[in-house]
């Protein structure tokens, strides 16, 4: 069995469907394409696929990963040529890295990725200003479980204002998460378009990405 893990774009043309639509994309395009993918065992058996993070419904992004499973080898361009020759339009694989050992899972690896908003209206510099001088902004997070306060000013690790929009750097993964939703409400940004750049490792105190965490940890 052989591991890769797969950059991968969700475009324009797909904005708007869900994870497990991408997770079905991806299954699809195995079938279509003749990979030989590693399934689970049992009665339902399925792809093994483990993806780094669900990107939310209406964001495109250009920094995604999925590690996969095959049965057998492939070269790295071999493995991405044939994707993308049968992937749906919107969905394109930006590169593949085989793994020469065994790694932690790529969502326990998530600490932080990039983002940048679109608007057709100027964002308040003020605003972003008073958000980054202050060291606490409280906000409530409401869950089925619960109601909590949260201080995700921590979280927020660089803003940059362009001229019709923002940049954003944001804590993501499983140990400390900001949706971007929450940042732009507190800034009071509105009717606005949302696009991921890039998902980012830590290594040593340095955020990296996932290609390069792979190079610095297989040396």
């Amino acid at each position: 069995m052989a591991k890769y893990w797969l950059k991968y774009s969700k475009g324009e043309a797909i904005r708007f469907i869900s994870h497990l639509d991408i997770l079905r994309a991806f299954e699809r395009s195995f079938r279509r394409g003749n990979i030989p993918v590693e399934y689970t065992q049992g009665f339902n058996k399925r792809p093994r696929l483990s993806f780094a993070t669900p990107l939310s419904l209406g964001v495109t992004s250009d920094g995604e990963y999925v590690e996969i499973a095959l049965a057998e080898d492939l070269s790295e361009k071999e493995l991405a040529d044939s994707l993308n020759d049968v992937l749906p339009e919107g969905l394109k694989i930006n590169g593949a890295k085989k793994l020469s050992k065994k790694m932690p899972t790529l969502g326990s690896l998530v600490q932080a990725a990039r983002f940048e908003v679109f608007t057709q209206s100027e964002i308040s510099s003020l605003n972003v200003t008073t958000f980054l001088d202050k060291k606490d902004v409280i906000i409530t997070r409401t869950s089925k479980r619960k109601t909590r306060d949260i201080n995700i000013r921590p979280l927020v690790f660089e803003i940059k204002q362009k001229s019709k929009g923002l940049s954003f750097l944001i804590a993501q993964g499983s140990e400390q998460n900001l949706r971007p939703s929450e940042l732009l409400t507190s800034l009071d940004v509105t009717n606005y378009q949302l696009h991921k750049n890039e998902t980012y490792f830590l290594y040593g105190e340095n955020l990296v990405t996932p290609f390069q965490w792979l190079e610095k940890t297989e040396m």
